[in-house]
């Protein structure tokens, strides 16, 4: 399998034009409007599990260009284009450093002159900052194959927005495969060309992204056994982001394979069936205003996820916390911006905070559907964060 050495852009381009259409965030749970959050408090957990803090296995990252040559595309006149990232646990001390810069991929002179003028002097610093997982590291091995979780992003985003999720669930024993959706990403390249994000795909993308899951599932199988430890995938794992949580919704729906979905900030673009059986997180934000521009998604999400038939169901809603607080987005974006972009200021909850609770929930959730795992199933029914976010759990 070809390894990827992709041209893409900064994730800020990915998110600037998006973040721009929010509106500023009201008042919460966590104090009046413009009152800072408190400072974190760990929540409470059951003795003797801890999906909250780092997993007991090293991380490995590989990159991966996968082409579905079944899929045309008038967008770039060629085939459908799904650069990949795997996150995998991987033998300690294997591997080379990973950055954002090798997240990012090599750029072309344009994009380098996009960097520098958006960055400035803070270029360097974004591209040099290092991640948990090891590029190439060696995978580990043991005698059953270890569970798949997909991740789909957002519209106008990028297959790594939430890379620190997917390297928290590949310390815990997940593997965890991420793909740009061809014209839907802000931006897709590999050696021969370069495809930016294309507004029509905006409802086309309804189509292709839950296409795009099956082909991702399809592509698994057929990796190289020496560069990922054995995948076991007669039942995987789906979560995503925004539109993300959409392709989970819809692809959780249509697909056998898909066996639980933890959509993250999902737009509501189609109903959810009542009769929809299989295990669902659903994770909002109190001060979503992309959610709150289409449709008031967050009560209409809701509605479905409680009419739906899931004999396992989870929700979180993260007070104070804007559509882009349970991603990395905003951590990426430069200083100067941090407290200007609506959604990303200093009055919402901390990204970090909020990623530290959510990759617990998602890691319990995963780790109780796809492991049978007793003990996360008792973290799953109890609100761990009462300070931070509204929980609901029910188990048929």
């Amino acid at each position: 399998m070809e390894v990827l050495r992709a041209k893409t852009i900064p994730i800020l381009l990915a998110f600037l034009g998006l973040l721009a259409l929010a509106q500023g965030s009201g008042p919460s749970c966590l104090g009046g409007e413009g009152a800072a959050p408190p400072p974190f408090h760990p929540g409470t957990k059951p003795s003797g599990y801890d999906p909250e803090g780092r997993g007991p296995h090293a991380v490995g990252v590989r990159h991966y260009a996968f082409e579905d040559a079944e899929r045309w595309q008038v967008w770039g006149l060629r085939p459908r284009q799904l650069p990949t990232t795997v996150w995998y646990p991987a033998v300690a001390g294997s591997g080379r450093t990973n950055t954002l810069g090798d997240l990012i991929g090599e750029l072309p002179g344009w994009g380098d002159k996009a960097i520098d003028l958006v960055y400035g002097a803070e270029a360097s610093t974004l591209l040099a900052k290092e991640t948990t997982a090891r590029i190439d590291a060696a995978p580990l091995s043991r005698s059953e194959p270890w569970p798949v979780i997909i991740f789909s992003h957002g519209n106008t985003a990028v297959r790594f927005q939430n890379y620190t999720l997917c390297e928290h669930l590949a310390s815990h024993g997940f593997i965890v495969a991420s793909a740009d959706h061809y014209d839907n990403a802000i931006f897709v390249a590999d050696a021969d060309q370069a495809t930016l994000f294309n507004p029509v795909t905006n409802l086309t993308t309804l189509l292709q992204r839950p296409r795009d899951i099956e082909f991702l599932y399809e592509q698994l199988h057929q990796l190289d056994s020496g560069e990922l430890p054995d995948l076991e995938l007669s039942a995987i794992g789906l979560t995503g982001h925004s539109y993300g949580g959409v392709t989970s919704l819809l692809a959780g729906v249509r697909y056998e394979f898909v066996a639980a979905i933890a959509p993250i900030d999902p737009v509501r673009v189609t109903e959810l069936p009542s009769s929809f059986a299989k295990p669902y997180l659903l994770i909002q934000s109190a001060e979503d205003t992309i959610c709150k521009l289409v449709g008031n998604s967050n009560v209409r999400v809701l509605e479905d996820f409680e009419a739906c038939a899931a004999p396992l169901k989870v929700w979180l809603n993260l007070f104070r916390a804007g559509h882009y607080t349970p991603t990395d987005a905003c951590s990426l974006l430069p200083p100067s911006l941090t407290g200007v972009v609506p959604d990303c200021g200093p009055d919402l909850l901390p990204p970090a905070t909020a990623n530290l609770m959510i990759d617990a929930y998602l890691t319990a959730f995963f780790q109780a559907v796809l492991t049978d795992n007793t003990a996360a199933i008792d973290f799953l029914r109890s609100n761990h964060y009462p300070v931070y976010l509204d929980h609901a759990f029910r188990d048929r």
